[in-house]
């Protein structure tokens, strides 16, 4: 039996040698990217979240507790970072309810960049409508609880935009990967909302997979030792490895950093 991947990983923390007996590792997502296989990427991460208010259950957080810890601002930093960053280009947003679905969706609707909701509950003629009016280039956002993170090809996207904590290194990858379909001379942009970065690193980060409970030897999402590095720009909210800092200036914006 053959098992295929990307991210061998359980949210439960139980290894993988559960249910296989060894493990061919691919390459890592920075080679990747320099063989032409994925797109590159900016990340920003101007977080909007209380992270301390979050709870879990079931290893993965509640759906009340990002309620209460989310900043009533998300919404509309959302779409003014979107404007900002990534005005234009095609964007999925990984919301964490219906509801914040929809509120997202009306923001980019109000601020003039068609938007649609789609949820585990639209019915799925009008999901595929959705979906092919956003390929067709009718609609710019497309907001979502609990769908497109796998096993939908959509390589028109270009922009993620990360309104749900999480706490599984996988959906974090699976969000962060969507984006990265590659074209020439595409950049994909990755706007982080929810501070997950802090959890996982980047999703450029190297990883070395393993069967073991944890399901990698570096997890990044601990911070520990063999971590990169990270910084936020504190005015444009770019997210790098500090080993990329030159002068000490962003190395977006360019501003000196504090």
């Amino acid at each position: 039996v053959l098992m295929f991947t990307a991210t061998p990983y359980r949210l439960n923390g139980r290894g993988m040698g559960e249910v296989a007996e060894d493990l061919i590792p691919g390459l890592q997502v920075s080679d990747l990217i320099e063989m032409g296989f994925l797109a590159p990427m900016k990340y920003f991460a101007p977080t909007d979240i209380n992270t301390e208010l979050l709870k879990r259950r079931r290893g993965e957080y509640t759906a009340q507790s990002i309620d209460k810890a989310v900043k009533s601002r998300i919404y509309g930093n959302a779409v003014e970072q979107y404007k900002l960053h990534a005005n234009g280009l095609k964007a999925i947003a990984y919301c964490y309810s219906v509801e914040s679905a929809k509120r997202l969706a009306r923001k980019f609707n109000a601020a003039g960049i068609p938007a649609l909701e789609v949820d585990g509950e639209t019915p799925l003629n009008n999901r595929e409508r959705a979906v092919q009016r956003f390929k067709n280039g009718d609609i710019t956002v497309l907001t979502n609880v609990e769908l497109f993170t796998e096993g939908l090809d959509l390589p028109n996207v270009d922009c993620v935009i990360q309104m749900r904590p999480t706490q599984s290194l996988s959906l974090f990858l699976q969000f962060s990967m969507r984006a990265m379909n590659p074209r020439e001379g595409k950049t994909a942009v990755i706007l982080d909302h929810v501070g997950n970065y802090e959890r996982f690193g980047l999703p450029t980060d190297d990883r070395e997979w393993t069967l073991d409970q944890g399901g990698t030897n570096k997890q990044r999402a601990a911070g520990g030792a063999e971590s990169p590095p990270i910084k936020v720009c504190p005015y444009c909210f770019d997210t790098f490895y500090t080993k990329d800092v030159k002068d000490n200036k962003c190395p977006q914006c360019k501003t000196e950093l504090p």
